[in-house]
């Protein structure tokens, strides 16, 4: 059976004027108002702009629908376990957009429709890219920018740095965190700069986590954006960075003690609670191994941890994202 769907062009185009139409907003309460690990010394300095990642699974429509039940409570309790972690530290900003259906963008056997699926991930971004230009020039007041994402949402934040780094984004990128999609080295994306060490600004990190368990597993091409367009990648040579050093493309065994993860949630209305655990972290085979953590709570499909890329690393992020911030302003002349 060959994938088929129809490009959602009829749907109504999102108005980012009405907080309808944005997952977290910090004029409205959201549940990314909420943080284990937040502290009374904490302050705001900053501005996120957080891209969701794919929620829209299966259905008949390329894109998915703003208005559908089931896409909007995967998608807050995605952004619950992810972009909580800037809370308090930065003002968040989620916008909702017309994601491209999660199998479209994999190349196989039963998805040979490169048009349908560029045109879908053309749409996403249009509505990404739309939302971001509104929140610029309406809410962004001067801040720098953290932008983030995770699956999908990082695909389209690597296209805005692509199109606004040289511009908009100009000495207001903080730093851009884009787990949980495959990005391509420096020398094939001229446009993204990827960060050295843990300080660097205006540049990007990435991963995709796996356990020690787990079989590497990357046979499907897909598609990622180039600086010109979309197209489809085969070979295994992408940027990894490890979070426990902040470091790309280094194959050390980092161990590190006392990290706080975020423990998975599935239910708003429960707290959110961390875990601790001792790790170690190595970069090979184009991804990140982490030891150490309990398999019973992160029980990751084929032990592919992807979808705790945030949960895994939360006071570390956190940690980073303050470093960075404060890093920035110290730069400004």
């Amino acid at each position: 059976m060959i994938l088929s769907c129809s490009i959602g062009f009829a749907q109504k185009i999102p108005d980012y004027s009405n907080l309808g139409f944005w997952y977290a907003h910090p004029d409205k309460k959201d549940l990314t108002d909420k943080c284990p690990l937040l502290k009374s010394e904490d302050s705001i300095r900053a501005d996120v702009f957080f891209v969701h990642s794919t929620t829209y699974i299966n259905g008949t429509k390329c894109n998915g629908p703003l208005h559908s039940q089931s896409v909007i409570r995967k998608t807050n309790l995605s952004l619950m376990n992810q972009a909580t972690v800037f809370h308090g530290i930065a003002n968040i900003y989620a916008p909702a957009y017309r994601q491209t259906r999660l199998r479209l963008y994999f190349r196989n056997k039963r998805n040979t429709d490169s048009a349908n699926c560029i045109g879908s991930l053309n749409l996403a971004y249009e509505d990404v890219r739309t939302a971001f230009l509104y929140y610029m020039a309406n809410w962004n007041n001067g801040q720098p920018v953290i932008l983030a994402g995770h699956g999908q949402g990082s695909l389209h934040i690597q296209r805005l740095i692509s199109e606004f780094s040289s511009n908009i984004l100009k000495d207001k990128l903080i730093v851009a965190y884009v787990p949980g999609f495959r990005l391509l080295h420096e020398d094939e994306l001229s446009s993204i700069k990827y960060c050295r060490d843990s300080t660097s600004t205006g540049c990007a990190v990435t991963w995709n986590t796996y356990g020690k368990w787990g079989a590497l597993d990357y046979p499907t091409p897909l598609y990622v954006w180039r600086d010109t367009g979309y197209s489809i990648i085969h070979h295994d040579s992408f940027m990894v960075t490890n979070p426990f050093n902040w470091r790309s493309n280094i194959s050390d065994t980092i161990p590190v003690n006392n990290i706080l993860a975020l423990r998975p949630s599935r239910n708003r209305r429960i707290p959110l609670k961390t875990v601790e655990y001792d790790g170690r972290a190595t970069i090979r085979d184009n991804a990140l191994f982490l030891y150490g953590i309990d398999k019973q709570i992160y029980n990751g499909i084929a032990d592919f941890l992807y979808r705790y890329d945030y949960n895994l690393f939360y006071s570390l992020i956190r940690a980073n994202a303050i470093l960075r911030i404060e890093n920035f302003y110290q730069a400004k002349p």
